[in-house]
């Protein structure tokens, strides 16, 4: 009895340390995800910077340059004299109103095995000014060197786009306000009203935001990508909907959204960004923080096959068995970043669940028995990818599962005297039960 007692404590030990190897193979396979990973995103960030990145809209506005006179008093010679300097900037009018409305149109571009989805858009602004510059004795506008110009990166645009500025049609330039290049129109303006469009031809990837100006911001756009992201600026849309086809939203900010004056590193926005569908490496993630069940279960039933069946696996058994359940990671990586995520999914459980089952088989010269392990790879493998789709329920989905086999395994046990697992009679006697 002591030999079988200490045979049992030796497997136990053995098969504990295999299990801990196992573990050790997974946070490898883990470590190799996030090498590809990072090679896949380094290979879409090349993709977005070629394309022009993210594209950032922050306003139509007009800029009029002022010379201020600041008066101060100071002592020349020892007499009191009143001194002036002069300060130069420009005052930035903000629109009454501004209109934003998009179409995007989307096209996938690769690098090597990545992609990553890149747009082209048609942009079209419209505004509606009204100018009125205070006549102070310190300050003088020079009304006849204003500046019309739209806030953005000049490299985001396919095409220099014109102004109709009261329905008179205004070519573009590049200009400096302060300090930053523009793309806009000089123009002389007098205080009142006026009214200004423009079409942007415009190439992007990533985002595409407007900061919201003026007295009320309206944007309404649609494209062409089946899953928008919309959470991460600070206004989400009044109204959206999103199809396989793509997508259309609609913002409303009726205040000024921001000072221009004294907040333009403000970065309040609204806007949308590319989500992938797909996202492969985040459920990879997912599947391989469920990789110790992949280890533990077909033990488990080892572990029932030696009590109920009286086979004895030796500990190399449940180390190969175990080491293919753990290759079933590797392979989904492999194959995911090649095919589609379900496809590949698909092989490598079949192809790991058929290996596992006709080795049991031909180990116990049972192929019957064999054959029982395929409903635990289906069940145990549709459980995974089950998870894998249902982000919001994954947790409660591996509680449920998790207590499942544990309540399995406690039934099936339930007769057993572990007192006396050492005398074979007694186990004889079990299993007659």
């Amino acid at each position: 009895m002591k030999r079988n007692v200490k045979g049992i404590l030796s497997k136990c030990i053995a098969v504990g340390s295999i299990i801990g190897i196992l573990i050790i193979g997974l946070a490898c396979i883990s470590g190799k995800k996030n090498d590809r990973k990072n090679v896949y995103e380094n290979a879409v960030h090349e993709i977005q910077r070629a394309a022009g990145g993210n594209v950032h809209i922050k306003g139509l506005y007009i800029a009029i340059p002022y010379v201020k006179i600041i008066y101060k008093e100071d002592f020349v010679g020892g007499v009191k004299k009143m001194l002036h300097e002069y300060e130069t900037g420009v005052m930035k009018v903000a629109p009454e109103k501004f209109d934003v409305t998009g179409q995007f149109n989307t096209t996938i571009r690769r690098v090597g095995i990545y992609s990553a989805p890149v747009y082209k858009a048609k942009v079209h602004i419209q505004s509606e000014f009204n100018v009125f510059c205070l006549k102070e004795t310190n300050i003088s506008y020079d009304m006849t060197r204003a500046m019309l110009y739209v806030e953005m990166e000049a490299s985001s645009l396919t095409e220099m786009p014109s102004f109709k500025i009261n329905e008179k049609e205004y070519g573009t330039d590049s200009l400096t306000v302060e300090d930053e290049t523009m793309v806009g129109v000089r123009l002389p303006v007098t205080n009142g009203k006026l009214s200004v469009s423009t079409d942007l031809a415009i190439r992007g990837a990533e985002t595409f935001d407007v900061l919201p100006a003026g007295k009320s911001t309206h944007m309404q756009i649609t494209g062409d990508w089946p899953s928008p992201g919309f959470t991460n600026f600070t206004w989400l849309p009044d109204s959206r909907e999103v199809t396989d086809k793509g997508f259309s939203a609609e913002w409303f900010i009726p205040f000024n959204g921001i000072n221009v004056q004294k907040n333009d590193s403000c970065k309040t926005s609204i806007g949308f960004e590319y989500i992938d569908p797909v996202d492969l490496y985040r459920k990879l993630d997912r599947s391989l923080s469920y990789g110790f069940l992949f280890i533990i279960v077909p033990f488990l039933i080892f572990f029932l096959f030696e009590i109920f069946a009286k086979i004895s696996f030796h500990p190399m058994h449940y180390f190969l068995s175990g080491a293919a359940c753990v290759i079933f990671f590797l392979l989904l990586l492999a194959l995911s970043e090649h095919i589609p995520f379900g496809v590949s999914y698909l092989l490598s459980a079949g192809a790991v669940s058929r290996l596992v089952s006709l080795y049991v088989g031909s180990v116990t010269k049972k192929v019957k028995l064999g054959f029982c392990m395929m409903p635990l790879f289906v069940l145990l493998y549709g459980y995974l990818y089950s998870s894998l789709q249902s982000e919001d329920y994954a947790l409660l989905i591996g509680a449920l599962f998790a207590f499942i086999v544990l309540a399995i395994v406690m039934f099936c046990t339930r007769k057993i005297d572990w007192n006396a697992i050492g005398h074979t009679e007694g186990v004889q006697e079990e299993v007659e039960k």
